[in-house]
């Protein structure tokens, strides 16, 4: 039958709730996508998700009870972010999209708890990612006219790091502005822009054609490939294909 969570309507009774909304997750969880989903997360030894945890639960359940739970707290939040289970992960990271669209004067404490999850690698799968980067760190960015921090975020060591810098660009993106995506790969590889359309002309590195790619404000749903690029040094990974520095 359906499961039953309360929902807090009163304010004075979110904090410290970390436990019950745990617990619902883990009630709707489902052992055989839980192995399904841990197998697409690639979770085995030497993958990028190793050791992740999976309850499964599907994205839909858990953004019913996102909504369920949108008054919770930046300390449950902070809670359920450094759980072991990845789909109570996912959840806080929705918890803290909603606290902050819903903030005014503490978005900068909302940014912060962000960053702290990022620093202690909770945010560490790129659908945890992408279900937050850009609606915080991006928007955060977009709003203080200074992309500097995606850019740094993009240079770090971390994949999941530089995955953050990448995909939090797509708040410049949903407004029709390219400038802070091209930062982040500025030095990586040389964009040539024959027009106001946004079409980067790439150089593989076997030298025996050019590739091009979209880079306009339809990146903003997810619709280019830029996303996909995986970069090292002077060069990077784009579909498979190894890609280095223009002279």
């Amino acid at each position: 039958g359906a499961t039953i969570v309360p929902a807090f309507d009163d304010a004075r009774t979110i904090a410290g709730q970390g436990t019950v909304i745990r617990e619902a997750v883990v009630a709707l969880g489902d052992p055989e996508r839980a192995a399904s989903s841990s197998s697409f997360f690639k979770t085995g030894p030497g993958e990028y998700g190793h050791g992740d945890v999976f309850a499964g639960v599907p994205v839909p359940q858990l953004r019913k009870l996102a909504r369920q739970f949108r008054r919770a707290d930046m300390a449950t939040c902070s809670a359920l972010v450094a759980d072991e289970i990845h789909e109570v992960r996912l959840l806080a990271l929705l918890l803290m999209v909603a606290g902050w669209s819903s903030g005014r004067d503490d978005r900068a404490e909302w940014v912060q708890c962000y960053r702290d999850a990022i620093a202690a690698g909770h945010v560490n799968n790129w659908d945890l990612v992408d279900s937050s980067a850009r609606q915080i760190l991006g928007q955060w960015c977009l709003d203080n006219g200074d992309h500097t921090e995606l850019v740094e975020y993009a240079r770090r060591e971390s994949l999941w790091d530089r995955r953050v810098g990448i995909i939090g660009t797509h708040a410049y993106l949903w407004v029709g502005d390219p400038t802070a995506t091209l930062a982040d790969v500025d030095g990586v590889l040389m964009l040539q822009l024959p027009s106001e359309v946004g079409s980067g002309v790439l150089q593989p590195a076997s030298d025996t054609q050019a590739f091009t790619f979209g880079i306009g404000p339809a990146l903003g749903r997810g619709k280019g490939n830029v996303l996909q690029m995986t970069a090292t040094g002077d060069s990077f990974v784009f579909l498979g294909v190894t890609y280095r520095k223009q002279a």
